[in-house]
């Protein structure tokens, strides 16, 4: 009530039987002036009564008597009709400060105005197939998100969500490791179906982490393949009319930390501070998503000795060239587990043998060697290592 004076009652009541919440103004003074009076109601509706577009209820502003100067007269010059939030921050007002919008009507006795998000007009069902390819053993993890509504499909796809409310919708779908299907804008109406298939494709998965510990920096040097899935692999698989979604980077994860950085290219170089165990994997981005992660790569560092010299790794293995792309001169790390015969050659892209970087007999151990290509133009090069059974090639780039 005005604390300024002027009478008036206010009084509230639970309708329960009919759904409403009724909070009435009886003769209530206006805050200036405090002869104008006013009697009218709140009425806000339970959403199983007067269910909306949105889960939120209606409510209802209606009058009685409001003794009202418009605008102009500089009599009701504070006054507000309308909803707003507690903080009075945020609201819709049809009258402010005692100003109309001048295309609504005048609030007069026995008018009233709802606010609504939208009246539900009836009730449809939404379903639908989901493929996933590579195929899912079990697709009761996928979900289905559109609205406020939330389903998951049976073990082959299939899925049904009845008493949707008639309205437009976007939906959603998504699984991990996998891009993001869409519905957009699609329209459910009343005592109807609407059918909505996706196939979704596997962001395929950065391959062949691994790495090496340089104590001279010191440094973890991983590096990893590129997905394997290419353009004509996706279309043998009958993806024709759409493009798989882009590769956009990489993030690098550590166990005990999370995410570290997120790179373009197919290595990174992590500063080392402490002598301890660490936990790396990949997962490629995707403008659709993230795929699953790569392999674990697991190394533990003792910052007092030097692994490229004291350790023998497990596995043969020839690790990216860094920098790349390089000019003129890059680092080739490469490990032997066991005395070989060793072979470290460089190509161009016509298959021409370049450079012999190695050949003989070597130890087991971590090396790291040079390579100066200072004679030699821009371009894609490739470095091939052969030791025993292994045979492994990797790609380089020269920028002059």
């Amino acid at each position: 009530q005005n604390p300024q004076g002027g009478g008036g009652d206010i009084a509230y009541y639970h309708d329960a039987a009919n759904g409403r919440f009724i909070v009435e103004y009886h003769g209530v003074s206006h805050y200036n002036p405090t002869s104008n009076h006013v009697t009218g109601q709140i009425v806000i509706y339970d959403i199983a009564t007067r269910p909306t577009l949105t889960n939120d209820n209606e409510i209802v502003l209606q009058w009685q008597q409001i003794d009202y100067v418009g605008p102009g007269g500089g009599i009701d010059a504070d006054a507000t009709i309308g909803i707003e939030s507690p903080a009075g921050d945020d609201g819709i007002q049809v009258v402010f400060d005692g100003s109309y919008d001048p295309h609504h009507f005048e609030i007069q006795a026995g008018t009233a105005i709802r606010f609504t998000t939208g009246v539900v007009t009836g009730f449809g069902t939404v379903q639908g197939q989901v493929t996933m390819v590579p195929t899912l053993p079990d697709m009761t993890q996928i979900t289905l998100t559109f609205g406020s509504y939330t389903a998951h499909p049976n073990a082959t796809g299939t899925y049904q969500i009845q008493n949707v409310v008639a309205n437009t919708y976007s939906m959603t779908v998504t699984y991990a490791g996998y891009e993001i299907g869409q519905a957009n804008n699609f329209v459910v109406r009343p005592d109807s179906t609407t059918i909505l298939n996706f196939q979704l494709y596997r962001l395929d998965p950065a391959r062949n982490l691994d790495g090496v510990f340089d104590r001279s920096v010191p440094e973890i040097r991983l590096y990893w393949d590129r997905p394997s899935w290419t353009a004509p692999e996706v279309v043998s698989r009958g993806r024709t009319s759409t493009p798989l979604d882009a590769l956009t980077g990489y993030e690098v994860w550590l166990g005990g930390v999370g995410r570290v950085t997120t790179v373009t290219d197919t290595f990174y170089h992590y500063a080392v501070t402490q002598s301890r165990s660490y936990n790396f994997w990949i997962k490629a981005i995707y403008e659709g998503g993230a795929a699953d992660s790569s392999n674990h790569y697991r190394i533990t560092v003792d910052l007092a000795a030097d692994p490229l010299q004291h350790t023998i790794p497990t596995e043969f293995y020839i690790g990216q060239n860094y920098p790349n792309p390089f000019n003129p001169t890059t680092t080739i790390s490469y490990g032997l587990p066991r005395n070989t015969e060793l072979k470290l050659e460089v190509f161009n892209v016509l298959g021409q043998r370049i450079a012999v970087l190695l050949e003989g007999r070597q130890e087991a151990g971590n090396y790291s060697l040079t390579f100066d290509a200072s004679q030699l133009g821009t371009g894609i090069y490739y470095y091939r290592m052969e030791a025993g059974e292994f045979t492994q090639m990797r790609k380089m780039l020269l920028l002059r």
